[in-house]
C-alpha cells in the first residue's frame, strides 16, 4: 500500500485496537502507525519510479539494490527509536496518553476486524510487487512487465478471487469501484500539490538560488560530496514539510539530481536514494500531511501533538538513512 492515508487508515482500523489491547498508550500507538509509511518503498511507488529513471535503471533494480540495504537500516533505526521515544512521553506526560480519546467509542480487536474477508485476503495487496520482481531484470529477462499491467492483472486476480469467495458479482463489482474513485481523489489532490511544488522550484532556479549552491558544492573538493548530500536534503525536507508531500517535493526538485551528483562525480544512484527517501521521512514530520490529519482525527489529537512524537524517530531515521547510504551505496 503506497499511499501513506489508505495505510493510516487501515492500520488504525486493524492494528491499532490491537496495540491498544496489549497495553500501548493511545497517542503512542498513533504515533506508530504514522510513521509506518515513512518510506516510500518498492516498485509500485511513484517516488522510486521517478528516482530510477534519472539514474536509468529498472525500478524493481532501483528498489533491490538502491533503497533495499538502505531500507532495511532504517526501518529498525524506526522501530528501535519508537520504542524509546514513546515511552519516554508516556512517562513525561502520565495518565493523559492513555486518555487521549475518553469521549470516542471504545475501540475492540473484534470489531476492528469484522467484515475484514478470509486471511488469504492478505496476499492479493502484495500481487504487484510478486509480479513485478519475477519478471525483472534481476529474476527473468524473457518478459518485461510494466507496472501499470501489473496492477491491472493483480486487481483482476483479486476481482475473481473476491468474486469466487462471497459468490456475489454484483456486489463485488459495485465494490471494486471503489478502487478508480480513489485514483481521482489521489489525482486530483497530489497534481495539485506537484504543481504548487514544481512552480516554487521553477522560482527558485530563476533567480539563481539552486544553481549558486550547487556550484558552491562542486567547488569544494574534498568535503563536496557531504555538502551536496545536505544542500539536497535541506530542499527535500523543507518543501515536503511545507507542501505536506512527499510526491510533490521530490517530482519538483527531483530533475536536479542528475546535475547534483555529476557536479561532485558520483553516480546519480547514491545522491537519488538518501533523497527520494527523506521526502517519506519529513512528510511524518508535517503537521499538514494526509496521513498526520488521518491519524491524529481519528485518535483525537492534534496535529502538532501528533508530530511531537513522530519527529525525534523520524530525526533518528534521517541520520540512519544518509549513514546507510553513504556505506552501501
Amino acid at each position: 500500500v503506497n499511499s501513506a492515508v489508505g495505510l493510516g487508515l487501515l492500520l488504525m482500523a486493524s492494528i491499532y485496537p490491537l496495540l491498544v489491547a496489549l497495553g500501548v498508550s493511545r497517542t503512542s500507538a498513533a504515533a506508530v502507525i504514522a510513521t509506518t509509511c515513512c518510506l516510500d518503498l518498492g516498485p509500485s511507488s511513484s517516488n522510486a519510479m521517478r528516482a530510477a529513471d534519472l539514474c536509468g535503471i529498472d525500478v524493481v533494480t532501483y528498489f533491490i539494490q538502491g533503497q533495499g540495504p538502505v531500507a532495511l537500516c532504517t526501518i529498525a533505526s524506526v522501530a528501535i527509536g519508537h520504542f524509546f521515544v514513546q515511552r519516554w512521553f508516556d512517562k513525561r506526560e502520565g495518565a493523559k496518553a492513555n486518555n487521549v480519546n475518553e469521549k470516542a467509542d471504545e475501540l475492540d480487536v473484534d470489531k476492528a476486524l469484522a467484515g475484514a474477508g478470509p486471511a488469504y485476503y492478505a496476499i492479493l495487496p502484495m500481487l504487484p510487487l510478486f509480479l513485478l520482481i519475477i519478471f525483472s531484470p534481476l529474476v527473468y529477462k524473457g518478459i518485461k512487465l510494466s507496472l501499470v499491467t501489473a496492477i491491472i492483472v493483480s486487481l483482476i486476480v483479486a476481482l475473481v478471487v473476491d468474486i469466487l469467495t462471497r459468490r456475489d458479482f454484483k456486489l463485488c463489482c459495485k465494490d471494486s469501484q471503489a478502487i478508480f474513485e480513489g485514483m481521482g481523489k489521489v489525482f486530483t489532490s497530489t497534481v495539485s500539490l506537484i504543481v504548487c511544488a514544481e512552480l516554487f522550484a521553477l522560482g527558485l532556479n530563476k533567480v539563481g538560488g539552486i544553481t549558486t549552491m550547487i556550484q558552491a558544492a562542486a567547488s569544494m573538493q574534498n568535503a563536496g560530496l557531504f555538502v551536496m548530500l545536505f544542500v539536497m536534503l535541506c530542499i527535500m525536507i523543507i518543501a515536503t514539510i511545507v507542501t505536506g508531500s512527499g510526491n510533490a517535493a521530490f517530482f519538483a526538485f527531483s530533475p536536479l539530481l542528475p546535475e547534483a551528483a555529476a557536479s561532485v562525480g558520483i553516480p546519480t544512484l547514491a545522491l537519488a536514494v538518501p533523497v527520494q527517501l527523506s521526502a517519506g521521512i519529513a512528510r511524518t514530520m508535517s503537521p499538514i500531511a494526509g496521513v498526520i490529519i488521518a491519524v491524529s482525527g481519528i485518535t483525537g489529537l492534534t496535529p502538532i501533538a501528533l508530530i511531537r512524537r513522530t519527529i525525534p524517530v523520524m530525526i533518528i531515521a534521517m541520520i540512519v538513512s544518509v549513514t546507510s547510504s553513504l556505506i552501501f551505496i
